[in-house]
């Protein structure tokens, strides 16, 4: 299922989406109206901005326009973006006394769009890779001064939301504040390895601006675009993990082996074990080959990878239509008495979530039209049935990302895909585990 236009596809073409609807109902509906049941992910920021202003007797065209801006958040999606544009201003055409009641409204949905517009840019990430450049040589130069004043305290402010993606509420002004924003964005473990590896950032004294140059030249081998990608997305905790690193200098799986650490992640997730103690990766930075995990991934990745001609491979991407990794990884959750649903599985066009929602584990595929793509795995926790207490992305490239609500999660999943994998928007599969 490939989610192309919905509401604003609608106004452009001007043919109805939702066949579906009964006739009495289309009846109710203005001809903005036929998107009402598109997927409801989007961006909670967005949320709150719009519906904080208690717009509690709203036309139905209005309601589903704001439904279709959520769901183009989330997909992130160049040309649906373009097409919502188009709805906008055709609202802001066809309803004017809506438009004057409720005037405040409009530049919020108009910036919301802007600013994903921009996020789906190519040339805008560019342009962000060349800003970090800048602050960074900014700072060093600033730094000769030796005094941490205005200028000096906002650049580097800066400098640590852009290269570390942390946030503040104020301009830090100690080291207490920066590991305190370092505590807020990341895994316990993770926080444990900075602290251990920078003790610096322990002390509670004034910012010394030369060492912290040096700490976050280091920290980037920690820090990927998957991390600042997760920040941006309001994510709760990270854990940064990066395969290449895993591998060290491994020949044998040098082009990824996804597929296996994506299931090993998984395994981990059921028995309530440790993933990177069990894998000797806790640092983040170099495995232990030694450790009983990380041998399990090896051995799965040898089963996996052993019938696939290696040509198929590119980069940290597997080839996902050969059967003999399949059923490698079939006999590999078997033994965990896991089983892989594949009658309620299907490879479906386009990025596609909506299957991730109810409690369980994922295994989640990514695609190109050759047939290359990636591995991934997915949580949705919860206590009881009812009561879902969060939703887990691993991503073997980039770490493990964790999220309070389903929006958020779903937001930055299809960012990541979007902006990190571009070319593996085919087509996606689902497989959750029971």
């Amino acid at each position: 299922m490939t989610n192309v236009g919905g509401l604003s596809t609608y106004l452009i073409n001007s043919q109805p989406e939702i066949a579906s609807k009964t006739a009495g109902y289309q009846k109710q509906l203005s001809s903005l109206g036929y998107s009402i049941s598109l997927l409801d992910t989007g961006n909670n920021g967005f949320r709150k901005s719009v519906f904080r202003l208690s717009f509690h007797k709203q036309s139905t065209e209005l309601k589903v326009l704001k439904k279709e801006i959520k769901l183009t958040q989330a997909s992130q999606n160049p040309k649906q973006l373009q097409q919502l544009e188009h709805a906008l201003e055709l609202w802001i055409k066809n309803q004017p006394k809506e438009v004057k009641q409720r005037g405040k409204l409009i530049p919020q949905l108009k910036t919301a769009i802007k600013e994903h517009k921009q996020l789906a840019d190519p040339s805008y990430q560019a342009f962000e890779q060349k800003r970090r450049d800048e602050v960074k040589t900014e700072l060093a130069n600033l730094a000769k001064t030796q005094q941490l004043n205005k200028q000096l305290a906002e650049i580097t402010r800066e400098m640590l939301e852009l290269q570390l993606g942390l946030k503040f509420t104020r301009q830090p002004k100690c080291n207490a504040d920066i590991r305190e924003a370092i505590v807020n964005a990341f895994s316990p473990q993770t926080v444990s390895y900075v602290l251990h590896r920078y003790p610096e950032l322990k002390e509670d004294g004034p910012i010394d601006v030369s060492k912290l140059i040096s700490s976050i030249n280091s920290l980037e081998s920690l820090i990927n675009p998957g991390v600042i990608t997760a920040q941006k997305s309001n994510a709760e905790l990270i854990t940064p993990f990066q395969q290449k690193r895993f591998l060290g200098d491994r020949t044998f799986g040098k082009e990824g082996i996804c597929a296996a650490l994506s299931a090993k992640w998984l395994t981990t997730q059921h028995t309530n074990i440790n993933f990177y103690e069990d894998i000797g990766f806790v640092d983040g930075i170099k495995a232990h080959t030694k450790a009983e995990g990380h041998e399990e991934i090896m051995n799965l990745a040898i089963q996996y990878y052993g019938g696939q001609s290696g040509h198929k491979n590119t980069d940290a991407y597997w080839s996902a239509d050969v059967p003999h990794g399949f059923y490698a990884l079939l006999n590999y959750f078997k033994n965990y008495q896991l089983s892989m649903d594949i009658q309620k599985s299907d490879t479906v066009k386009g990025t596609d979530l909506s299957t991730i929602s109810k409690p369980g584990l994922y295994y989640l595929a990514i695609h190109n039209s050759k047939g290359g793509g990636h591995g991934l795995a997915a949580k949705v926790a919860a206590t009881s049935p009812g009561k879902i207490t969060g939703y887990t992305l691993f991503d073997p490239n980039y770490g493990e990302f964790h999220f309070n609500n389903e929006q958020q999660f779903k937001q930055f999943t299809y960012r990541l895909i979007n902006q990190l994998y571009p070319e593996l928007k085919y087509s996606t599969l689902v497989v959750g585990l029971k």
